[in-house]
């Protein structure tokens, strides 16, 4: 997936204040993954690791994407509204 100039890949992207409905989400899926990785045999501490990385990687996801595609509904829309 190419990255937008002058954003490295590698940066840590900042990160919002996350929302309380957002908390309470993410810790009721942390608590689903948690038990689904200590099946797998995973220990406590592995499984931390693990959802501390798939965070990373979904803040890193996000903040690429959302951005990228916030930006071609609102060009859409001012598309249509000058159309009209």
């Amino acid at each position: 997936m190419p990255s937008s100039p002058g954003v490295r890949p590698s940066a840590p992207a900042p990160v919002a204040p996350p929302l309380p409905q957002a908390n309470a989400v993410a810790n009721q899926v942390n608590g689903q993954m948690a038990a689904k990785l200590g099946e797998l045999g995973l220990s406590p501490e592995q499984a931390q690791a693990v959802l501390a990385l798939s965070r990373e990687v979904v803040e890193r996801v996000v903040w690429e994407i959302v951005p990228q595609l916030a930006e071609a509904i609102i060009k859409e829309e001012i598309a249509r509204l000058t159309r009209e």
